[in-house]
């Protein structure tokens, strides 16, 4: 005879973490609100209390989001784990190493987002022209790769 867990006690303990986890990010929304509705440096930046490297490491983290591993485990299956390495050491260190080192040049600056940074590093058309064609590439190449 069996001892195995019945299967719809299974789902129920996923169903139960499944909204435990919600419930804890509902709360940890709720409490912050607050502060966050303060401005847009508190609510992007946590009021500019934290280090730029630490803000580059959260911009890095969150550019790794939840497509990314189930990516990586469909492109290893049909290439290899080669492909799983490149991707890694492509987009997770080069934005982590990106982050770092360009984030504590943002935070000095006092800015928000890449095209800010555009809007003061480029003047006038040019840096239409850019954010356009950045835009561009993220929308229709980069996440279509």
């Amino acid at each position: 005879m069996s001892h195995d867990v019945p299967q719809v006690a299974l789902q129920a303990i996923d169903y139960l973490l499944i909204g435990l986890y919600l419930s804890a990010l509902i709360g940890l929304g709720l409490y912050y609100r607050k502060y966050a509705q303060e401005d847009l440096e508190h609510f992007f930046l946590a009021g500019r209390r934290f280090p730029g490297w630490m803000s580059g490491t959260s911009y890095a983290v969150t550019c790794m989001n939840a497509d990314v591993a189930p990516a990586y485990c469909g492109m290893t299956v049909i290439t290899g784990v080669y492909i799983c390495w490149w991707y890694i050491s492509r987009f997770g260190f080069g934005l982590m190493i990106g982050a770092v080192l360009f984030a504590v040049v943002w935070w000095r600056l006092k800015i928000f987002t890449s095209p800010e940074f555009y809007e003061l590093r480029f003047a006038g058309c040019a840096a239409i022209t850019l954010r356009t064609w950045i835009s561009l590439r993220s929308a229709f190449i980069a996440v279509v790769a």
